[in-house]
């Protein structure tokens, strides 16, 4: 099981995934990179899920061209069957 991306209410992306061995402390982040949306282009994102959490969550609010990108990669992605 992979990385699941959703939208929720307030322009947000959630994205997560199985914590498994990942280990991190409070306050750490993630440099996200979503090929479909841009192959060269990482964008750094704090965790907003406890270090104890059986999954990693961030929350990723839209301002900016690449998280509009990603908002609306997701939202078709999700309307797909």
């Amino acid at each position: 099981e992979g990385a699941r991306a959703v939208t929720i209410p307030g322009d947000v992306v959630r994205i997560s995934f199985p914590r498994r061995d990942f280990k991190y402390k409070a306050g750490q982040y993630l440099f996200v990179c979503v090929p479909e949306v841009s192959l060269w282009e990482w964008h750094p994102f704090s965790l907003s899920s406890a270090p104890g959490s059986d999954d990693v969550v961030m929350h990723l609010r839209v301002l900016g061209d690449w998280t509009h990108a990603l908002h609306a990669h997701v939202t078709n992605a999700c309307a797909k069957p």
